[in-house]
């Protein structure tokens, strides 16, 4: 019985070694992917996704989606990005939210896509708090409620996520959840624009916050507005309401 005890203690390290060759794979695959090389990169995460890997099935979810190094297939990155979304990853339950909320290789459902959301939310990812909010704020998937909308719009707010500080500002403009109060509608368009969020809406929203505001804040205001002039066409997407996702370095 002891020499089996002892003979047993060989075999021990094995998996150690396997999961350090798989490990180095997956960090050889994010190094392909960086410097362009896709189709190496596929092959590193796939190798490493079906070893169980929660970081690999995630890049290999992206690969999917973006056809960078496979073809573009939706129903094999909702695939793998939830099998990492189960082992908690908190960017794949956003991402996976995203894949139901547009339907993309899955039927469009709402209620699964605040499921995932409300996982990645609670976890602190600012872009899911911020769609959280989104679905509240539009009934999509649970009973419109203003209130839970604002909450969630602050969380991601704090965390300097531009969307939710701008339909945070929206929300107090509107007194929308919150009690209505010009001022801080100010403070978070501020700090929106001082990231370069400069979408139509929130300009006319901003424009509208400042008429009613202190003059103070008034010339405040209008000094943000023409510092910000030129950068109004520049092309910006809300991608987070639309569902953007990480790269597959992440």
């Amino acid at each position: 019985m002891e020499h089996r005890r002892k003979s047993s203690a060989w075999t021990a390290p094995r998996p150690l070694l396997v999961a350090a060759s798989v490990a180095q794979t997956l960090d050889e695959a994010v190094a392909a992917y960086e410097r362009g090389d896709h189709a190496t990169a596929f092959r590193g995460f796939l190798c490493a996704a079906e070893q169980g890997y929660a970081r690999a099935q995630f890049n290999l979810g992206v690969a999917y989606h973006s056809g960078k190094g496979v073809p573009q297939d939706y129903t094999e990155a909702e695939r793998w990005f939830r099998r990492a979304a189960t082992q908690g990853i908190s960017v794949d339950q956003f991402n996976l939210g995203v894949v139901y909320r547009n339907g993309e290789g899955v039927p469009q459902d709402y209620n699964e896509a605040v499921q995932w959301f409300r996982r990645a939310a609670e976890q602190s990812d600012a872009r899911a708090q911020f769609n959280l909010g989104i679905a509240y704020r539009n009934g999509e998937g649970v009973p419109q409620d203003y209130t839970e909308a604002a909450k969630w719009y602050r969380r991601a707010a704090k965390q300097d996520n531009t969307g939710a500080q701008s339909d945070l500002g929206t929300m107090y403009i509107k007194g929308q959840g919150v009690s209505q109060d010009y001022g801080e509608a100010m403070k978070w368009y501020r700090r929106a624009a001082k990231q370069g969020y400069t979408i139509v809406h929130f300009n006319f929203a901003r424009t509208e916050a400042s008429a009613r505001s202190s003059s103070a804040n008034a010339c405040d205001a209008l000094t943000l507005f023409v510092q910000l002039a030129p950068m109004r066409n520049r092309a910006m997407s809300d991608t987070m309401s639309k569902g953007g996702f990480s790269s597959a370095s992440a």
